[in-house]
């Protein structure tokens, strides 16, 4: 853990794929303070694939579920330009808002998903 912010939000390094038994361990420590906790998980790999989302919860039945989502062809279109390129500020920008755009769509499908489909944890 590096990086923490504001009330239960924190960061995470891990390689090559996101660590899910940690996700699954850390809400069985937090179910025991709160029953209704829910824990979601947005990743990305540094070179973007894959990116992606994870929930856990209890389903309708009270199960403790998991389901993620992620993508694995998202395009850098930085890697071919140069950081003093004309557009690079404004493409970054425009990449970076749509890599978070897609994450909080995915963590969206999770929410639903985990209700009715979830693998059980």
């Amino acid at each position: 853990m590096y990086d923490v912010r504001g009330e239960g939000e924190f960061s995470i390094e891990s390689a090559w794929y996101p660590p899910k038994e940690f996700f699954i361990h850390l809400y069985n420590l937090c179910v025991k303070l709160d029953e209704n906790v829910e824990i979601e998980v947005t990743y990305e790999d540094e070179t973007y694939s894959p990116i992606g989302a994870i929930v856990i919860k209890k389903d309708r039945d009270g199960t403790p579920c998991m389901w993620s989502e992620e993508d694995n062809d998202i395009v850098n279109p930085l890697d071919d330009m140069d950081w003093d390129d004309e557009n690079y500020e404004a493409t970054s920008q425009e990449f970076y808002e749509s890599l978070y755009d897609n994450q909080q769509a995915y963590l969206k499908q999770c929410h639903e998903l985990v209700i009715t489909d979830g693998e059980p944890i």
